[in-house]
């Protein structure tokens, strides 16, 4: 699969206006996981697991954090990031971006809870602050729903990797009553 554009090239005005401004033509962001590396594909839902199996799950995405395999680099000087990871994972995400040598002038961290809805809201807020012209995203209903919020950015659906990770499943919790 090859990038493609999601939405319009911006209006013209928005380019004018930029250039008027002495801005730099080109504010281009990136989503993270499926853009710029690997993206997780869990077997089973979250919610559906027993706290055995949730720890397991929070171990192997720090795992992924760490250690997943870089799908693209940004060509450009000045770039953000913004992805879908929480804040809680700043420490692990800025550490991979460093190993890689990616250095966006600054990365953004969803602060909601992670629902498309929210997702999209969060997402096109931040892309309309930044004014980007160009945004690489990897959900294409993400990117739809994107192209539709944010008219000046040009929004470019990437193709992805996802790999799958089966979580264990623990057939048994530990009670710590039945431990006395």
């Amino acid at each position: 699969m090859t990038e493609e554009i999601i939405c319009q090239d911006p209006p013209q005005d928005h380019t004018t206006n930029l250039q008027e401004r002495g801005e730099k033509m080109e504010r281009v962001g990136y989503d993270l996981d499926g853009t710029l590396c690997e993206k997780i594909g869990w077997d089973r839902n979250y919610r559906g697991l027993k706290k055995a199996e949730r720890d397991k799950m929070l171990e192997l995405r720090l795992a992924h954090f760490l250690t997943t395999k870089m799908l693209r680099k940004p060509h450009e000087t000045e770039f953000y990031i913004i992805t879908g990871r929480k804040e809680a994972w700043s420490k692990e995400t800025l550490a991979w971006l460093e190993k890689q040598e990616i250095k966006p002038v600054k990365v953004y961290f969803m602060q909601k809870a992670r629902c498309r809805k929210n997702m999209v809201e969060y997402k096109s807020e931040v892309i309309n602050e930044l004014k980007l012209t160009k945004y690489y995203e990897d959900d294409r209903l993400l990117a739809k729903e994107l192209g539709k919020r944010c008219p000046n950015t040009k929004i470019i659906l990437v193709p992805t990797t996802e790999i799958q990770i089966q979580i264990p499943k623990i057939s048994k919790e530990i009670n710590k009553e039945e431990v006395k």
